[in-house]
């Protein structure tokens, strides 16, 4: 023993016998050990939710009462759900249940949340009101959250959803659980989701520590939480198979499975001491690490347990004897136990002898195993423990497991509640996790220190202490508030119940608590008292049924913005309630009277916000834990997706035609439903990710629907023609009907449904006719043909391909053989599972489409490499139903060749027995392009022909006669542009006014007076070229984008009605011809800005004209055909639009770079996700490249340097760990700090690198900063942070590098450049700059290549701030995809590529529209699944509150408001913003209400008009019915059978017969 430990005992030993107090003893053994006290932690806060325990109370009196709650699955969850779990384990109950709100968040948006989302954000706010924190003292400050959870097998609640919304995505993503409570309190310390399994929970403590200590967080809310998979999946050997959970048990069989939550909010212990707040108990260490190599994967060892331990006790700084407890992970499993105890005994074997000193324990026995919920379990049992010094029994506890040597140890299980003495001088324990991944935590937690008292009242006793604040000596103010009345007294309940159980509580400290750790709500209730006995009482009356109020201050109030009109005298004005609030303010300046106290209450309750930590003295009252706030829970859950059997109604005619609709002597009309889930034809025959009715279901559909009306299944189906294809959408189902008309001897088929957007569709016709011979004429010899078929063809229907999808139904086909006569040989066989069927199909559609398409299309593939699918055949005979097995002889008539346009085939299906079944003749297959069912991630903006509309097509340029345009321009610059757009303006009778890209624009608008104005014409970037020097580039900056920032403010200030015409002009922007067109960098950004304003002003229609160099367009006809967001170029005498068209990487030509060994790459923008991504992709295999990464982040050059650095900057650790992440695997990364739009700078860290490692070979210029405001919002300085990394910091790398012989320059920009989504004006301007940089580097012979990248899933800005709204149209990437892609494109001569998968569905959605016209490729590609138009919002059963009689448009307006919220009642004067009305929400409702009121409404119109009676008057003074629609034109149709016999003859095309078959009415 050294002389310090015989120190340290001698201590102990004193304090044991009484000589010496605790706290002295501790300070003492601190200062002998060196412990700073400093780093400790205070936990001043939990909040928790397990099974049958809502709160941390009923929790412990569970536990100490040896209560088990592993139970059966919840009736009120199966009732939501759709179905029980079988599973046993410790379950929530009403998990469904939220209020939502308390939180203002929408039905609508609270039922897409999580569950998990829902319970975490009301435990957070729980958490810090039990802490005190929760009043207004934490709002924008450092507050962390850290929270684990469990991925492995996450409850699906989406996933019961069929119609899922945009709010799905905030609703289901992880990481948002931990921003909730960030963004209701506006919370900006660190925020992050952890998964750790098991250990998630402890794992997020001990994050949270570290950034307290860092200084990163001044408080921190840490927890984990678990809700169980909706899936009975087991764990062979780690589950229980009795459903008993039985730690250290002989008898223990395995684990339990739990849910639950819980969470501790975080402090510094000297703080928290000094600010007299309650605390539980002190974190005094904590460590994590993982077991590295072991047994296996999952294995526990138990070396590494004991490591952990060792390293969370020297953290501590104390001796492992006077530790009195440890709570265990402990899961009750054979292997898990025994080692878990071993690593224990093994860590205090390294300080102590003794045995069964410290007591052993965990609570999973009673709740099951709550995966990264059971460490925040074992957690706050243990303060619990400490909070009532007793130590709970471990239930389950009978024999010890025989392989647990716990007389050896110096351990024992507290198997019953006994009183808790210390080994020490305070209470001591330690908690362990051990996660499933293999990641352990221990955390040592000390007993929390005697707190202050406040100072006995000399005036008034014992009973007052604390109690003389500025409201009088003795006497104090209760205040108490809530969001409901409800809510209020619920709490004034709860607040008496809770004070008569604690007589020690200081009513001061009750007073104190309420006042600054609470926020102050709407329905209010204050009174003074004197003494705990006259608050007790007043409390008491209160909570009564009939409620004494006398002395009592009960009040309400709204508060409502100054344009809106008060209602009654509780709706106040900002500014009115802080004249309130100033009056309280001078009310508590000094002593006041029993007549101002009562005021002081008045004013409380009628809205006054009270400072009230100024009321009491600076060492007065401190928090307490108080009860919490009663939220009042609705129930959310999305209705789960009925499953309906594949068997479709008893009484249905058949599985396709299911009912006679109606019937008359011409024709019968049959009707069907199709559901994705019903069919197993749509479920089990996918196409590019669509359910599509297969066209041999159309074949089956006829031949059934002639035979009902003809009574004869021997048919000849005649002329057949498949037109369109039918998709049927998972969220809406497909009403098909089947028309027989009646001919003579025959019967016209059709199969149509009807489009919202489209009218009737017509899918497939046919002519039906009875066979007069139903016995076939000949019998064949299928193995005749097997004979002459030579070779096999390969086929695995398992597999997807060329965008096909197919079911177990369609794996029927046991051999393809084919030979050179074009002869194709299939044999097919039902599988035994689906044989049923055959008796409900007579042409069963999978058989049948194997049996006529899969031959003869692979075949023709093989050759052609494009696809080729049903167009139409002459005739079918059908002589009996399709048998379990057959085979199909098919022989293609026309040679297949590369160029074939189309295919004419005959098959013939046989028996056995040789029978014929069908034969088919003249069977047509067309060639489509094979792209078309596979959805490429690159794209690239093409450009096609678009001339001006015909005069009268569009608008008329006289319209602008007697009108004014705004010519925005710089004369010094542009006279020679402003002489010509005068003159052209002027030639249609307009007036044009000039005014400077820097002008006063609202002194012009004024200066207007009341002249007209007809359009605006901005061409501040008209002329600019590439930038010679940096003051160059901020005068263009300053006249392109700002100018036209400051325009889209100055309109929006204005007060107008109607849609104004904004065209943007500028001149070579696009690469029409080629790069060389591209010569003004300005103007691209100009004009990605202006799609942005597209998008967010309604009341502005915007337009950009691309002009050839410094030629003025025709203005006049160009603001007559104005559309929206669109943009034309002039090269010449052509007028071109832009469009989307898919791309492959192969299709751009080859131009491979060279990765070398020697000299640098310049990375800029650090090491987040996407460049991380891209320098591994770049130096897999056998190339050893080297990186300087640049950031503005300074990290030493030296590793040896970087611990050091990393102490004081949590930045700089970040960095730091990114950089060892990538050394670790043997790339060469160096770090260099610099602002990348810093020429000085960044020309000496060239200057540095090449002097260091010879030369720098190439460029990625990733920096980039977030944005996300609507323009009107922004201001220079944030619209500057957003260009600068971009436009100044790509031309300072341009000027830079101009000695450097680059093999590449990359750049990264967004697909928020090319389509301009709303809320990113300056990130796209920004990232367009790059764009045409890239076009001008390659015109001048460099190698540069612009990226524009989708949103990244996994890391990359776009995860961190709203600027990925792309994402409705296009598909996120992950960093795999995305560094595959980037280091594909260094290989290819390409300028611009869009990368990211169009997402079809959606855009299908957005009615085709995604910011820029799609290429008729593409939009072929979403013709392939039929546009269904989503219906407006038309809910009747909202309750409209008003005090006056409603209009007939605030009704309108209210409904659709109601109906896109899922509100039960909406009110008229209540701001859209107190029922979930964000930027999102908002965007949509303006939207709706355009589609309903035929108008023109901005977003800005709603912010402005904030209520629906402010709304609705809006609208019905500006409302204007639109022009009725043109009628259609007739024109004479050629019939079906012109069509075929003009096919088969030859005279038409392929494409030729389509086009004529679409016409045919």
């Amino acid at each position: 023993m050294s002389e310090l430990e015989a120190v340290n005992r001698y201590i102990l030993e004193r304090v044991q016998e009484g000589s010496f107090d605790g706290d002295s003893a501790i300070s003492l053994l601190r200062k002998l050990n060196g412990v700073d006290p400093s780093k400790d932690i205070a936990i001043v806060g939990m909040s928790c939710r397990f099974p049958r325990a809502d709160d941390y109370d009923a929790y412990w009196r569970n536990i100490i009462n040896k209560v088990g709650v592993i139970g059966a699955f919840p009736e009120d969850r199966a009732r939501d759900t759709g179905h029980a779990m079988k599973l046993k384990a410790g379950w929530l109950e009403h998990i469904g249940d939220f209020d939502a709100a308390f939180f203002r968040i929408s039905p609508k948006e609270a039922l897409s949340m999580h569950p998990e989302q829902r319970i975490f954000l009301e435990a957070a706010w729980t958490c810090l009101e039990d802490a005190g924190y929760c009043g207004p003292s934490v709002e924008g400050s450092n507050v962390g959250v850290f929270v684990g959870v469990d991925h492995s097998y996450p409850m699906d609640y989406v996933a019961h959803d069929a119609a899922h919304s945009l709010l799905d995505m905030t609703g289901s993503m992880s990481s948002v659980m931990a921003s909730r409570i960030a963004f209701v309190l506006d919370l900006r310390g660190p925020n992050m989701v952890l998964d750790t399994a098991c250990s998630s929970g402890l794992v997020a403590v001990h994050q949270a520590c570290l950034s307290i200590r860092a200084g990163e967080s001044d408080l921190a809310i840490a927890g984990g939480l678990h809700l169980l998979s909706d899936t009975d999946a087991s764990f062979d050997g780690v589950e229980s198979t009795s459903g008993v959970l039985a730690s250290f048990d002989r008898n223990s069989q395995g684990t339990v499975w739990g849910e639950g939550l819980g969470l501790v909010v975080l402090k510094a212990a000297d703080r928290a001491i000094a600010d007299n707040d309650h605390i539980y108990a002190i974190i005094r260490g904590s460590a994590i690490n993982n077991d590295g190599r072991s047994n296996g994967i999952t294995a526990p060892k138990a070396s590494t347990q004991a490591d952990v331990i060792l390293r969370a006790w020297r953290d501590a700084g104390i001796d492992p004897e006077q530790l009195s407890y440890v709570e265990a992970h402990a899961t009750g499993t054979v292997l898990g136990d025994p080692i878990e105890v071993d690593g224990l005994s093994t860590a205090f074997a390294r300080h102590t002898s003794r045995k069964q000193f410290c007591a052993l324990g965990s609570v999973k026995p009673n709740l099951g195993h709550g995966v990264s919920a059971a460490s925040m379990s074992s957690l706050l049992k243990v303060l619990l423990a400490m909070r009532a010094r007793q130590l709970p029994p471990n239930i389950n506890f009978e024999e010890p497991n025989p392989y647990i040597g716990f007389h050896e140890s110096p351990l024992y299980v507290s198997d019953v509640l006994r009183p808790w003495t210390p080994n020490g001088p305070r209470l001591l324990a330690g908690v362990s996790s051990f996660g499933f991944g293999r990641t352990n935590a221990h955390v040592v937690l000390e007993e929390a220190p005697a707190r202050r008292l406040p100072d006995p009242d000399p005036e008034h006793g014992p009973e007052h202490a604390g109690e003389a604040d500025r409201t009088g000596a003795g006497r104090l103010v209760f205040a108490l508030s809530a969001r409901t009345d409800a809510a209020l007294w619920q709490y004034v309940r709860a607040m008496h119940d809770h004070l008569v159980e604690h007589p020690a509580l200081s009513p001061a400290d009750v007073c104190f608590t309420l006042g600054v750790g609470r926020m102050q709500f709407e329905h209010r209730l204050a009174f003074e008292f004197e003494g705990r006995a006259e608050l007790v009482a007043r409390l008491a009356q209160l909570s009564t049924p009939d409620r004494h109020l006398t002395g009592v201050h009960v009040g309400r109030h709204r508060l409502i913005s100054p344009n809106m009109v008060a209602q009654d005298q509780h709706d106040l004005t900002g500014s009115q309630q802080r004249a309130l609030s100033a009056r309280a303010a001078a009310l508590l300046g000094e002593s006041v009277g029993a007549k101002d106290r009562r005021q002081l209450c008045l004013l409380i309750v009628t809205a006054a916000t009270v400072d009230w930590a100024a009321t009491f003295p600076a060492a007065g009252p401190g928090r307490v834990p108080l009860p919490t706030y009663p939220f009042q829970r609705k129930h959310f859950w999305i209705e789960p997706e009925k499953e309906t059997p594949a068997v479709v109604e008893p009484d249905a005619l058949h599985p396709l035609v299911e009912r006679l609709l109606a019937r008359s002597r011409s024709e019968d009309v049959y009707g069907t439903r199709f559901e994705v889930g019903k069919q197993w034809i749509l479920t089990e025959h996918v196409i590019n990710g669509h359910n599509v009715i297969p066209g041999t279901a159309f074949l089956e559909m006829m031949h059934a629907a002639c035979a009902q009306t003809c009574g004869q299944r021997q048919l000849e189906l005649a002329d057949v023609v498949f037109h369109a294809s039918a998709t049927v959408r998972p969220d809406e189902p497909l009403d098909v009907q089947i028309i027989v008309r009646k001919v003579e001897g025959a019967f016209d088929l059709e199969i149509l449904s009807e489009d919202p957007d489209l009218g009737w569709v017509t899918h497939a016709t046919g002519r039906g006719i009875p066979l007069t011979a139903t016995r076939p004429p000949t019998v064949l010899d299928p193995a005749i043909t097997r004979d002459r078929c030579d070779e096999v063809l390969p086929c695995d229907l398992s597999k997807e391909y060329g965008g096909f999808r197919f079911g177990p139904r369609w794996r029927n086909v046991t051999e393809i053989l084919y030979n050179s006569r074009q002869e194709i040989f299939t044999d097919l066989v039902m599988a035994d599972e689906f044989l049923a069927d055959l008796d409900r199909f007579f042409l069963h559609p999978a058989l049948l489409d194997n049996a006529i398409n899969i031959g003869s299309e692979f075949l023709i593939q093989n050759v052609t490499h494009t696809m080729f699918l049903p167009f139409a055949c002459k005739s079918i005979k059908i002589y009996g139903p399709l048998p379990p097995s057959f085979v199909s002889v098919q022989v293609i008539r026309n040679p297949i060749k590369n160029d074939m346009g189309a295919a004419s085939i005959d098959v013939t299906l046989v028996d056995a027995s040789g029978t014929v079944i069908l034969t088919l003749e003249k069977y047509s297959l067309k060639r489509v392009n094979h792209e078309m069912f596979i959805n490429s991630v690159y794209h690239r903006v093409g450009f096609k022909e678009s001339p001006l509309p015909p005069a009268g097509a569009a608008g008329d340029p006289t319209s602008l006669a007697a009108s004014t345009v705004l010519l925005i321009a710089d004369h010094s610059d542009h006279a020679a542009a402003i002489t010509a757009a005068s003159s052209q303006l002027e030639a249609v009778g307009a007036k044009v006014v000039v005014a400077a890209t820097d002008a006063d624009l609202d002194a012009v608008f004024a200066a207007l007076g009341d002249d007209r104005l007809g359009a605006v014409i901005h061409a501040g970037a008209f002329g600019r070229r590439s930038p010679r020097s940096a003051a160059e580039l901020t005068a263009q900056v300053d006249a392109g984008t700002h100018s036209l920032v400051r325009l889209a403010q100055s309109l929006a200030r204005r007060d107008s009605s109607g849609a104004l015409p904004l065209l943007v002009l500028a001149d070579a922007v696009a690469p029409v011809s080629g790069n060389q067109d591209v010569q003004n960098p300005a103007g691209a950004s100009v004009f990605a800005l202006a799609k942005v304003l597209s998008a967010e002003h309604a009341r502005l229609t915007v337009g950009c004209v691309d002009a050839d160099a410094e030629v003025v367009p025709p203005l006049a006809d160009e603001l007559a055909a104005l559309q929206d967001g669109a943009s034309v170029a002039y090269r010449g005498d052509h007028r071109y639009a832009a469009v989307v068209e898919e791309a492959q990487l192969e299709t751009f030509p080859a131009e491979p770079v060279t990765i070398r060994d020697t000299g640098i790459y310049l990375v800029t923008g650090g090491l987040d996700g996407i460049a991380g991504a891209i320098i591994e992709g770049l130096s897999a295999g056998d190339r050893h490249p080297r990186f300087a990464v640049l950031s503005r982040t300074p990290v030493p050059p030296d590793p040896a340097d970087w611990d050091a650095a990393s102490a004081g900057s949590a930045a700089v650790a970040a960095r730091v760990a990114r950089l060892r992440a990538l050394r670790e695997k043997g790339i060469e990364v160096h770090p260099v700090a610099a602002d990348v739009a810093d020429l000085e700078a960044m020309t000496q860290v060239c200057a540095e690198l090449r002097e260091r490692f010879g030369a720098i070979n190439g460029v990625f210029h990733g920096a980039g900063v977030p944005a996300g405001a609507y323009v009107v919002n922004t201001s220079p300085e944030e619209f500057d942070r957003v260009l600068r990394p971009k436009v100044a910091g790509t031309w300072v790398l341009e000027e830079v590098t101009r000695q450097d012989d680059l093999a590449f320059f990359l750049l990264f920009s967004s697909l928020i450049s090319v389509f301009g989504p709303a809320g990113q004006g300056a990130y796209a301007a920004a990232n367009a700059y790059l764009n045409a940089t890239a076009a001008i580097r390659r015109a001048r012979g460099l190698k540069s290549t612009a990226v524009a990248w989708s949103v990244w899933s996994e890391s990359g800005m776009a995860t961190a701030y709203d600027a990925d709204q792309v994402r409705g149209v296009f598909h996120s990437l992950t960093d795999a995809v995305g560094a595959e892609a980037a280091v594909g494109i260094l290989d290819r001569d390409v300028t611009l590529v869009l990368v990211g998968g169009l997402d079809h569905g959606r855009i299908r959605e957005a009615g085709g529209s995604i910011g820029l016209p799609l290429s008729d490729a593409l939009r072929a590609k979403l013709r392939m699944g039929q546009p269904r138009k989503q219906e407006r919002p038309r809910r009747r059963d909202v309750v409209v509150l008003s005090s006056e009689p409603l209009t007939d448009t605030e009704l309108a307006v209210a409904n659709i408001w109601g109906a896109l919220q899922a509100l039960d009642e909406v009110s008229v004067h209540e701001p859209f913003s107190d029922s979930g009305g964000d930027s999102l929400v908002i965007s949509q409702f303006v939207n709706a209400l355009n589609e309903h009121q035929e108008t023109v409404l901005d977003i800005s119109d709603v912010y402005a008009n904030p209520t629906v009676r402010q709304l609705a008057a809006y609208l019905d003074s500006r409302h204007a019915p639109l022009p009725p629609d043109p009628a259609p034109s007739a024109e004479r149709v050629l019939t079906v059978e012109e069509i075929m016999d003009g096919l088969d003859r030859g005279e038409l095309s392929m494409d030729e017969a389509q086009q004529l078959l679409e016409r045919v009415e």
